[in-house]
């Protein structure tokens, strides 16, 4: 055994054996750290020969995928790293400050409440202090992404103008509810009388549309047996017409009354008040979700307030008698779908192309749809411009027997009083059994202020087929 010297067991040496053992294990592990990690699969041939024989055989089994990925993931957040390292340096340098400062007597610290220094942080604290800042500067990266933002100051810059714009909208919004809650406009009182002397021009106008020949060939062979149930209102004609053999007077009305439900639910549908409008003004008038702003139209007496002064603005915007016309060519457009689709028999080889030209093209047919529907666009605007509320409807017959009194409220049998030439030959407006209706009745909700919108006045009633049997 190698005998040590005193200097020797001072120093903490071993015998010259352990120390050649010593060497020969940091060199074979300095070796070791100077080679490529063994936790990526290299595929290049000239790197591979400097692995040991032993690593060539048995390569470590990471994919080049994921050798891939973690390279672009480095070269993602790289510069995100950069900015992590300046922080965390200059924390370094913080602790550093204070550690030197405190050993130095004249070094001032600031003082907590009861008088005594504060303690500076701790590395470790520090340290969760910046992965809580790189967490919050995570979120900061992904929502901007998510506003599509280069950084919080164009956000910041972006965001104070969009708040300026809408403080904007609801000043404006605040000055046209004022205006619509304080408008004291005066309503002629013989409005009532202008509404009913338009009302007889309509339903003149669509009973020579319903007796137009090229129309009448198509659908009137068994209208009650072959028009799909949606053509007519619900308990308007007497069920036991359905096994009789109709006159053709009879299947007019009822073609009449199918041509009124249809202009009802396109022109006169309280939630959609401007569907009269064409061109521009139109675009306008139904950018206005007037359905969605009063959901409860039928009882607020501020929608028809609203109502009535949006359609004052618009009317002081003229429409050209070109958008007009374009108007009038898509509602008849409408009109021939309807047709072809409701009025037609089954199996009918007509095609709607034929019907479209029919309705569109210089002809009978064109010419009084086109008359008819003028002469409902402008009882439709003269109807919603008003604070009162408006609405054709057909009586049930069945809620009463299908039978009427005389001078009915809500019916009549005289169809000249209406505007229904092609009725029945009465002198008195008698009672008795109601075969059909012929023309609905026009109904007004609440006063001229917009106000008590659950009382009706009948502005002018219901035509009724009388049965002349009894």
């Amino acid at each position: 055994m190698t005998k040590l010297s005193r200097d020797d067991m001072d120093a903490g040496a071993r015998p010259a054996r352990s120390r050649t053992f010593d060497r020969e294990e940091r060199q074979r592990a300095e070796g070791t750290s100077r080679r490529r990690p063994q936790s990526v699969h290299l595929v290049d041939d000239s790197l591979r020969e400097e692995l040991s024989r032993e690593e060539r055989d048995h390569p470590p089994c990471v994919p080049l995928s994921m050798y891939n990925e973690l390279l672009g993931s480095k070269e993602k957040y790289k510069g995100w790293f950069n900015e992590s390292q300046a922080e965390v340096d200059n924390l370094r340098h913080y602790i550093e400050k204070n550690s030197s400062g405190s050993r130095s007597k004249n070094s001032s610290r600031p003082s907590g409440r009861d008088g005594q220094p504060e303690q500076s942080p701790s590395w470790p604290e520090l340290q969760a202090q910046h992965k809580a800042l790189l967490g919050h500067y995570q979120q900061t990266l992904d929502f901007l992404r998510a506003v599509n933002k280069r950084d919080l100051k164009q956000a910041e810059f972006d965001w104070a103008q969009d708040l300026g714009r809408l403080t904007e909208t609801e000043n404006q919004l605040k000055r046209l509810q004022e205006e619509v809650l304080t408008a004291v406009d005066r309503f002629d009182p013989n409005f009532d009388s202008k509404a009913v002397e338009k009302f007889k021009l309509l339903n003149g106008a669509v009973g020579k549309l319903s007796k137009a020949k090229e129309l009448t060939k198509l659908v009137l062979a068994d209208p009650l047996i072959e028009w799909d149930r949606a053509v007519l209102w619900r308990e308007s004609f007497d069920p036991s017409l359905s096994s009789q053999k109709l006159s053709e007077s009879e299947k007019k009305l009822l073609l009449r009354q199918g041509i009124w439900k249809w202009l009802s639910a396109k022109l006169f549908d309280r939630s959609r008040p401007f569907a009269s409008y064409s061109g521009a003004v139109g675009e306008l008038a139904t950018s206005f979700p007037f359905d969605r702003l009063f959901p409860d139209h039928e009882t607020n007496g501020n929608a028809g307030k609203w109502r009535s002064v949006t359609i004052k603005q618009l009317n002081a915007h003229p429409e050209s008698e070109e958008d007009k016309k374009d108007l009038r060519r898509q509602l008849s457009l409408e009109f021939a779908t309807f047709v072809h689709r409701l009025l037609l028999p089954q199996g009918t080889k007509v095609l709607i192309e034929d019907v479209e030209r029919a309705t569109t093209e210089k002809g009978d047919l064109s010419k009084r749809l086109d008359d008819a529907l003028n002469h409902a666009l402008g009882l439709s605007r003269l109807l919603m411009g008003e604070r009162a509320a408006f609405a054709l409807k057909s009586p049930s017959l069945r809620d009463i027997q299908f039978t009427k009194d005389e001078d009915n409220d809500y019916m009549t049998a005289l169809g000249h009083t209406v505007g229904v030439v092609d009725g029945s030959d009465l002198e008195n407006d008698v009672g008795g059994k109601i075969r059909l209706v012929g023309s609905p009745m026009l109904v007004k909700y609440g006063d001229a202020g917009g106000e008590k919108l659950d009382e009706e006045t009948i502005v002018v009633r219901a035509f009724v087929l009388m049965d002349s049997s009894e």
